[in-house]
This record gives structure tokens, C-alpha cells and sequence, in this order.
């Protein structure tokens, strides 16, 4: 279970940090960026070009964002990672075929000779 919820973490920080990119550039595009940089606290908005786009100030804004961002991703993995456990296995060939394969028994392993 444990595999299981890194790779679920994993997922949906990637997720969320690129739904939250693509939010904030969808607003930030829509609009005028010089009264966001004027609400940016001075020490950011100085490392930002005025002429640099929203994609830069959505990025900003992404990382800012990123704690907040992180303490919903450790409240969602052992939800997510109980519903991955639950779901249906996919029904593919391949997987009918693994399950279905044959498992070695004690019995019918090979003996050693000394």
C-alpha cells in the first residue's frame, strides 16, 4: 500500500500543480497583469518583467500557492490511494492472461539432490 500511495501523491501533485499553471495563466491571461504585479509583495514583484507575460506571473503565482497546494495533496492520497486500491482491475488480455496464469505450488517445485 505504501508504493502505492508515493505513486498517488506523485500523480496528483503533478496534477494539481499543472491544473493550478494552466488556471492561473486562463485568468491571468484574460486581463491586465500590471495591477496583479502591484499586488505581489515587493521582494516577488521585482524579479518579474512587467513585459514578461502572465505565463511568468501565473508561474509566480504557482510557486507561491505551492504549501497550500502540498498540504491538500497529504490530505487527498489516502483517499485516492484507498480508491485506486478498490477500483476493478482493468479488463485487458494481458491482465486476464496474468491472472489466470498458473501458480507454482511447494509441491511442484523441483526437489534438490544432494
Amino acid at each position: 500500500m505504501r508504493g502505492c500511495a508515493l505513486q498517488v501523491i506523485a500523480l496528483s501533485h503533478s496534477i494539481i500543480w499543472g491544473l493550478s499553471l494552466v488556471g492561473a495563466y486562463a485568468a491571468l491571461s484574460t486581463m491586465d497583469v500590471a495591477p496583479v504585479l502591484a499586488m505581489l509583495p515587493a521582494s516577488v514583484a521585482s524579479h518579474i518583467d512587467p513585459k514578461a507575460g502572465a505565463f511568468a506571473i501565473a508561474f509566480v503565482l504557482v510557486k507561491l500557492t505551492g504549501p497550500a497546494r502540498m498540504m491538500l495533496d497529504i490530505a487527498m492520497a489516502p483517499v485516492l490511494a484507498r480508491s485506486v486500491a478498490r477500483a476493478p482491475r482493468p479488463c485487458c488480455t494481458w491482465a486476464v492472461e496474468a491472472h489466470a496464469a498458473p501458480t507454482l505450488r511447494r509441491s511442484d517445485a523441483p526437489t534438490r539432490r544432494r
